[in-house]
């Protein structure tokens, strides 16, 4: 599942993730996101931005995942440095400005886990 408000960077990262053979759906807020889920839907990896309108930011919402859904990895994405440090783990993390070959390599690493 992709989580992103932004569309430019939603099409960047809908076509590298399906370049890379990843199936996927997109949500573009957090609150969508967490009505998917809510609902029901599983998905190996929620990949979701940080900083978002809505109720639901990608903090909270990765910690609604690993709350409810263990078996479901998270990854987020910020270019906002001054927001990760206390609340996620380094593993759970991807800073922007990032390539595809990055997203690739940090997606299998989120995956083996």
């Amino acid at each position: 599942l992709l989580v992103e408000d932004d569309a430019d960077v939603r099409g960047y990262l809908t076509r590298a993730l399906k370049r890379l053979g990843y199936a996927l759906e997109v949500a573009v807020n957090g609150d969508q996101a967490l009505q998917m889920l809510q609902k029901g839907e599983t998905y190996e990896l929620v990949l979701t931005d940080i900083v978002m309108p809505g109720k639901v930011n990608g903090i909270a919402l990765a910690h609604h995942i690993l709350d409810t859904l263990p078996d479901t990895r998270v990854l987020c994405m910020t270019g906002y440095s001054e927001q990760l440090d206390e609340q996620l783990h380094s593993d759970m993390l991807i800073r922007k400005p990032f390539g595809s070959s990055d997203l690739a390599n940090r997606i299998r690493l989120s995956l083996s886990r």
